[in-house]
């Protein structure tokens, strides 16, 4: 076969391995941390609406129940089970992670000794990030419910009333705490974070004339919106005149 014949060969086969070998790898695991505080002297942007926004679509690190017979574990530097031999799991999205970090752990304790701010909530887990691959938000809420309802069961038919699904076993109130929302880590060409966060109590008893109105309030809400290249190993802020969100991104080594 001519030289120049076999270039193309040679480069096919080349891509081929190299495609393979990335296959056969298995994405980096990351450890998010994320600690919520509110300002105590702080001025809330907060303005009325009728209906809290969702987010129990979100995965909750406190929920997430692990399957001990589910062959495919996140693969975490401290696992000490022996694999098979050629055995290869593949990566689960999300674990919930133990007990925070020293450096999240020291800023809990400065801001409570602060006077100054007030820590809300925090939250841990172990994900994967692969790149150019949108990730599943994670749930980020404190525990004080502002109300309860049963879930929603929306009809085909549009012009048929919303129904509320009969409580059995398998159906859980849906809770709607104070400070809820979520936080999304995704990797691109550089490490991005998505916050998205409200804070809401309910509107109190104005003596507003419901007649004169469009609608009637039912919550005060303050939202935190904010989303930006972010770097692992680094302490990130994003705040706002009302909250602060702390996050720690750490990539576990191999």
């Amino acid at each position: 076969m001519h030289k120049n014949k076999l270039i193309p060969v040679i480069f096919l086969t080349l891509s081929v391995a190299l495609v393979t070998a990335r296959a056969d790898e298995l994405p980096p695991v990351y450890q998010v941390e994320v600690l919520v505080f509110s300002h105590i002297q702080g001025h809330s942007d907060r303005h009325p609406v009728r209906e809290m926004t969702d987010f129990s679509h979100a995965m909750d690190p406190d929920r997430l129940e692990i399957d001990p017979d589910e062959p495919t574990p996140l693969r975490l530097p401290d696992n000490d089970v022996e694999p098979e031999p050629d055995y290869r799991p593949r990566p689960r999205d999300f674990e919930p992670a133990g007990s925070p970090s020293t450096a999240m752990e020291r800023a809990w304790s400065r801001l409570e000794a602060s006077g100054m701010h007030r820590p809300v909530t925090r939250r841990s887990w172990y994900q994967t990030a692969p790149r150019h691959r949108m990730t599943r938000p994670v749930r980020i809420h404190d525990e004080e419910v502002v109300h309860e309802d049963w879930p929603r069961e929306d009809p085909v038919e549009p012009i048929l009333a919303v129904t509320r699904l009969e409580p059995d076993e398998k159906t859980e109130l849906r809770k709607w705490f104070r400070t809820d929302g979520t936080i999304r880590l995704n990797r691109r060409q550089y490490y991005h974070l998505a916050v998205d966060l409200e804070w809401r109590e309910p509107v109190p008893d104005w003596g507003l004339d419901r007649t004169r109105l469009d609608f009637m309030p039912e919550y005060l809400v303050h939202r935190v919106q904010q989303s930006r290249t972010i770097q692992p190993g680094r302490l990130e802020y994003f705040d706002s005149a009302w909250l602060g969100v702390l996050v720690l991104v750490t990539r576990l080594e191999d």
